[in-house]
């Protein structure tokens, strides 16, 4: 299994623009390659590729610069939003 996890807040990304807690939950991607073009193209920074097996986790940084001011929304520090139906204190 390869997911993108963000080295800050330890959360993995689930979608475009979601991030959850849970390795169950991550976006798996095909390979590290197709992880890494992912990186670079959204130029996504404070992320490292997981890969992880039965009995062994590999975690590769990510090194990306930021071309242009537009930058989409799962660039910035991911936070994790409540699911539906769940109660909140």
């Amino acid at each position: 299994m390869v997911v993108l996890q963000h080295t800050l807040t330890r959360l993995y990304l689930r979608s475009y623009a979601e991030w959850s807690g849970d390795l169950n939950d991550a976006w798996v991607f095909k390979n590290a390659m197709e992880a890494l073009n992912f990186c670079r193209l959204w130029a996504m920074r404070d992320v490292e590729i997981i890969v992880a097996g039965k009995e062994t986790i590999l975690q590769f940084p990510v090194r990306t610069r930021r071309i242009g001011a537009l930058l989409p929304p799962w660039t910035a520090v991911p936070v994790v939003l409540p699911q539906a139906g769940r109660q909140t204190n």
